[in-house]
């Protein structure tokens, strides 16, 4: 109760609080030691990079079974990394609505069983081209972005066309999140994590524990296939962490490793 209570003080604006529950004190400078300091001092580095960097674009997506911890894990960023909602006065292209329908109709018409709302999910995947197509000058977090959406779309379908959706990645590939952030949890905890909370709004939630792990334990390999598929085809770097550690713990491993990636990057550039 605690913690949807400091959840619906964050939304408020009444105290700085992050979207796990943890007090911070302006611009976090209460995260002095430990795991916050350190997780602090990446923040700085990261801010540090994206300044100096021309058209400063930096995106780094969350993937994960629901109930991994996404939206938790991403909560320990910076708020002003975070997605919420669509970017003030942009749209996505009409060119990119139109190659992606082109790139992917194919794909949606090889599922297996068929999508009843393929359409729908089509849209709703455009939609989140304009958190990739936009060079925000700062660092961007998604918990559910493009490569999750893909993953839930091949939810429940015992069989698609691959090629083609490869060809949907190498559509995106010019776009593509810098870095992919699969949080590895095991799907018995998954299980325990839906199970427990009250207001998620996924398909798995309100369903039997039975029916959640028989069916996550068949989807879960589904983010081997397209984490392989954007490390080959769009260059991402993907990141594994343990979906069993603390929240805080992930979030600092997370920065650590995407500050030290972006770091060696802007050496290698400097160097050319």
């Amino acid at each position: 109760m605690a913690k949807v209570r400091k959840k619906a003080i964050a939304r408020s604006g009444n105290e700085k609080v992050d979207v796990c529950g943890t007090m911070f004190g302006p611009g976090f400078g209460g995260c002095v030691d430990g795991v916050r300091g350190r997780r602090t001092a990446h923040h700085a580095q990261l801010a540090t990079l994206m300044a100096g960097q021309r058209g400063g674009k930096l995106l780094v997506e969350f993937v994960g079974l629901p109930g991994a911890g996404k939206t938790t894990v991403a909560g320990h960023f910076p708020k002003d990394w975070l997605q919420r909602g669509q970017v003030m006065g942009a749209r996505v292209p009409v060119s990119w609505r139109l190659g992606l329908c082109r790139a992917s109709w194919r794909f949606f018409l090889s599922l297996r069983p068929r999508h009843g709302n393929g359409m729908r999910k089509l849209w709703r995947l455009a939609d989140q081209l304009i958190y990739y197509t936009n060079d925000l000058g700062r660092p961007l977090v998604l918990d559910q972005g493009v490569v999750q959406k893909i993953w839930s779309i091949l939810v429940s379908r015992q069989d698609f066309d691959r090629r083609e959706l490869e060809r949907i990645v190498l559509f995106l590939a010019p776009v593509a999140p810098q870095f992919i952030v699969w949080i590895k949890t095991p799907v018995e905890d998954a299980v325990q994590r839906i199970a427990a909370r009250t207001h998620g709004r996924s398909r798995f939630d309100g369903r039997p524990s039975d029916d959640i792990r028989d069916e996550l334990s068949r989807e879960a390999r589904n983010f081997e296939l397209l984490t392989e598929l954007f490390s080959r085809l769009a260059r991402t770097q993907v990141i594994e962490i343990s979906g069993s550690d603390a929240p805080e713990a992930m979030a600092a491993e997370v920065l650590q490793r995407v500050a030290r990636a972006v770091a060696g990057s802007e050496s290698l550039r400097e160097s050319a």
